[in-house]
């Protein structure tokens, strides 16, 4: 199930559902079976990695760096921004 979330990005979770009587009260005991609850952590890591990962790739800005020469002298290296 881990892979519909990842691929097509559904929440599907399977929970155990467990009533108990106390007194007159009747409560619920709701249990998460899948995924684990560890696994969250992981499908999270994942998540963020390839975030970065699509993020860093979609760059398309110019970094190249450009001087200004001048009869006064140079600039330092300056860098278009947003482009």
């Amino acid at each position: 199930m881990l892979w519909l979330n990842d691929v097509y990005g559904l929440d599907i979770r399977c929970v155990r559902l467990t009533p108990y009587k106390v007194d007159s009260r009747l409560l619920l005991d709701v249990q998460q079976v899948i995924p684990l609850p560890e696994a969250s952590g992981l499908t999270v890591q994942l998540r963020r990695r390839q975030s970065q990962a699509r993020a860093a790739s979609a760059d398309t800005r110019d970094w190249t760096p450009y001087e200004i020469i001048t009869p006064a002298g140079r600039t330092e290296p300056l860098r278009l921004s947003g482009v």
